[in-house]
């Protein structure tokens, strides 16, 4: 019990820690303060056993024991690529594929969307779920300088197919 709480009170603190990017992140942060835990999978008792350290109640839903194997029954399969543009020398890598790509000129951020999202259409092109729906999940951009001049830009980003559910499932019982 105690290992498991204070990994969830660690990821909270570390939530709560983490950089502010915005002025309304700034001024309108609001503390996140959970008013439960919800156990699945086979957590049962351990549930109500963290929950009581950590001072939340615990719900264990109906169903709870089948909960994850459900979930992986259910989830769409997906996919992430992680592309790394640098235009002073021409290259482009798509690092888990290990692949490096030809760079167009006047290569953009745009661009980079683009060529990550064919990369990952043409990877699940044979898989049996037709959704191929892409999200980006992190994206940098800034000028190379040298010498004091502009040489070229750094473009990284990742995408993701995005995840989700291929078919639905209906329980009894609530809480």
């Amino acid at each position: 019990v105690e290992p498991i709480a204070a990994a969830i009170a660690g990821m909270l603190d570390e939530y709560e820690h983490r950089p502010v990017y915005t002025v309304d992140d700034l001024v309108g942060a609001q503390p996140f303060v959970p008013d439960c835990l919800i156990g699945v999978g086979g957590a049962g008792e351990l549930a109500a056993l963290v929950g009581e350290r950590l001072g939340w109640p615990a719900r264990i839903p109906a169903g709870a024991v089948v909960a994850n194997a459900v979930g992986a029954a259910v989830a769409r399969p997906t996919k992430q690529v992680t592309l790394r543009a640098d235009t002073s020398r021409q290259e482009i890598r798509l690092v888990e594929a290990g692949v490096k790509l030809p760079m167009a000129a006047g290569f953009t951020l745009a661009a980079a969307k683009a060529a990550a999202h064919a990369w990952l259409l043409a990877q699940t092109a044979t898989w049996p779920d037709a959704e191929r729906d892409t999200e980006v999940l992190w994206c940098e951009q800034f000028s190379l300088v040298r010498g004091f001049s502009t040489t070229g830009e750094i473009i990284n980003l990742g995408m993701q197919l995005k995840p989700g559910i291929l078919s639905s499932v209906a329980a009894k019982g609530g809480w």
